[in-house]
């Protein structure tokens, strides 16, 4: 997988880069270059305990905790606007906590404590994603797939085998849904001509 190498070190450069270059395009510049590793990840046939795959997955995570901070530091998000008043530019990264959470649940530990660790992480990521979903009025499906996540890691109840399997089932396909969806719009939203009001229905609906 050199190509997978070769992104993560080009990442560590960027996640270094960024502590002098604070501004909307190294925000920008670092959240695809994160959003290319976890594709690269994600299609990858490695086994997930693979040290390579998960130097990427710690990486990936470095990289987004950046952005998440980036994003906060230029205020690009309040609790007082509403959907319609963000801008295209600032809407994909509303998925950063999201994408932050499913990270954390994909690294792997031998250390029980330090596995706990990463999964409370987890939980306050997804969490932290369906406070600004529901504030932000978005992605009905999307709240009930990562409610879904939380509950099973969360229960008391050991869960029927059966249902655990279907609801498994059904989060795999939600999941691939969203990836395709994302995927698709991608690509037209960062044409520079994507007016600004056809670029968020375009977004928007990878949260319906």
């Amino acid at each position: 997988m050199a190509e997978l190498s070769l992104v993560v070190e080009s990442l560590k450069r960027l996640i270094v880069e960024s502590d002098d270059e604070r501004n909307d395009t190294e925000l920008s510049k670092l959240f695809d270059s994160c959003l290319r590793l976890l594709e690269l990840m994600e299609d990858s046939n490695l086994p997930s305990n693979d040290n390579e795959l998960q130097e990427g997955v710690h990486v990936c995570i470095k990289g987004l905790e950046k952005c998440t901070f980036m994003v906060n530091e230029l205020g690009l998000f309040s609790s007082n606007e509403t959907a319609d008043e963000l801008q295209t530019s600032s809407i994909k990264y509303l998925i950063l906590p999201a994408v932050l959470g499913c990270l954390n649940l994909s690294f792997q530990s031998i250390d029980l404590s330090e596995r706990k660790e990463y999964v409370e992480k987890a939980e306050i990521y997804f969490r932290d994603f369906l406070l600004r979903c529901a504030n932000y009025e978005l992605c009905e499906t999307s709240l009930r797939y990562f409610k879904e996540i939380l509950d099973s890691e969360t229960t008391q109840k050991k869960p029927d085998p059966q249902s655990l399997r279907e609801k498994k089932i059904q989060q795999y396909r939600h999941k691939k849904e969203l990836e395709e969806r994302e995927k698709t719009l991608r690509p037209a939203l960062e044409r520079p001509e994507c007016e600004e009001n056809i670029g968020k229905r375009k977004f928007y609906k990878i949260f319906q």
